[in-house]
Order: structure tokens, then C-alpha cells, then sequence
């Protein structure tokens, strides 16, 4: 499984691109097997600060047709960095799998959810990660569960309910909400 890594301000040497690779696939192995097909992954590592100290992020990202998987961390030595995002990432895909498992059988799972591209573009002040086409609707249930694997706070997605598109969010409180837009004098 070819993996693409991309540095910002860092140089890896072969030695820390293999502990990398071996991390990923470890986490591959024990989070459960993904459709490889489908699959695409990137790591990308970069400096942080982190309350004025100088650090290492890591970010794992796997791509399949069905979610996207995130796990970033950040730490004071790139060994540790990257060993808890394999934990955190381990979680992520044992969490994909049990949800697949569950909707496997009957349920609707979002099967056209395509990645038209990854391209990190810089424009002022807003960074744009990732575009996506999946016009299909889905349940709020479903969006909350591909917004914890993403590891993001929101979540875009077209709601099945209403045939609207809508954002679920996740509160300060750990509980979660749904943004619906308001259209003329609706209640």
C-alpha cells in the first residue's frame, strides 16, 4: 500500500520515513482490514507550537470511498508524535469498522462519497484542505458518525429528512447538534 508523505519545514531521514511507514501499517493491521482498493493514504509532518515550545504534528489521513479516517497529534519528539497517532488512528479504524459491520447488513452506508481531489491551496487568510462530491442524503446519524472518524468539530452533509444540506456539530458539552437553513417564512 503506497503511502504519500509530505514534510513542511522538515527533513525526515530514511530511518524516521520507515519508523513512519511501519507505524501506518501496524495501525492498518490492527484497527481491521479497509477495501484497499479504495484506499489512499497520506501522512504529512509538520513543526508546531505548542504553548511557545517547539514541537512535531503528525497527520495520518486514509481516504476511502466510504470516510475519510484522520489522526493528528502533536508532541515534543516525532517518535512520539507519530506513535500516538497510531493509537489514535488504531481507534479511528476499529470504530470504521464496526460501523461498516453494522450497516453492512441492510443499512444505508454512503457508497459514492468521491474524492475529487486533495489539494492544500493557499488564498488570503483560508486554507482549503479537501473538496468532495457526495450530493447523496444521509441520515444525522450517519454524519455525526463521519464527523467523529474525520476527528473534525462540523460536519457538512445533505439531509436525508428535509433534502437540505445541513451541519452537525459537536458541542462543548460532548453532545452534538444539527445547523438546518431557514428558507423564506418557514417555522
Amino acid at each position: 500500500m503506497e503511502i504519500q508523505i509530505t514534510c513542511q519545514n522538515v527533513n525526515l531521514s530514511e530511518k524516521r520515513t520507515a519508523y513512519l511507514h511501519d507505524k501506518i501499517d501496524k495501525a492498518i493491521r490492527a484497527g481491521g482490514r479497509l477495501d484497499l482498493d479504495a484506499t489512499s493514504i497520506t501522512a504529512e509532518v509538520r513543526p508546531a507550537k505548542v504553548k511557545g515550545e517547539d514541537n512535531v504534528s503528525v497527520e495520518i489521513t486514509i481516504f476511502t470511498k466510504k470516510a475519510m479516517i484522520r489522526a493528528e497529534e502533536k508532541a515534543m519528539a516525532f517518535e512520539t508524535a507519530v506513535d500516538l497517532a497510531e493509537t489514535k488512528l488504531q481507534k479511528q479504524l476499529r470504530r470504521y469498522k464496526e460501523r461498516y459491520k453494522a450497516r453492512h447488513r441492510g443499512e444505508h452506508w454512503i457508497t459514492d462519497a468521491e474524492l475529487i481531489e486533495y489539494i492544500p491551496t493557499q488564498k488570503s487568510n483560508i486554507t482549503k484542505r479537501q473538496r468532495f462530491s457526495n450530493d447523496k442524503p444521509i441520515h444525522e446519524e450517519e454524519a455525526v458518525e463521519l464527523m467523529e472518524l474525520a476527528g473534525h468539530d462540523f460536519f457538512l452533509f445533505n439531509n436525508v429528512n428535509t433534502g437540505r444540506w445541513s451541519v452537525a456539530y459537536k458541542r462543548h458539552n460532548g453532545e452534538y447538534g444539527i445547523v438546518e437553513p431557514k428558507i423564506g417564512d418557514e417555522e
